[in-house]
């Protein structure tokens, strides 16, 4: 398990955690930042849990 941060251009920090299962097949998903509703792709591992301060978009 591994809790990630990201701080978005407008100054909202992101947090998202990567509940890694194992393996090395990574994903990409797209968290919107709840303030400026600017997106961030990011890369996990395993499953995404407790995201803070944005939302995830599929």
């Amino acid at each position: 398990m591994a809790v990630k941060k990201i701080k978005c251009d407008c100054g909202k920090f992101i947090e998202y955690t990567d509940r890694v299962v194992g393996g090395s097949n990574s994903q990409t998903g797209i968290l919107v930042c709840a303030k400026c509703s600017k997106e961030h792709t990011i890369t996990f591992l395993g499953f995404l849990s407790e995201v803070k301060g944005a939302t995830l978009k599929r």
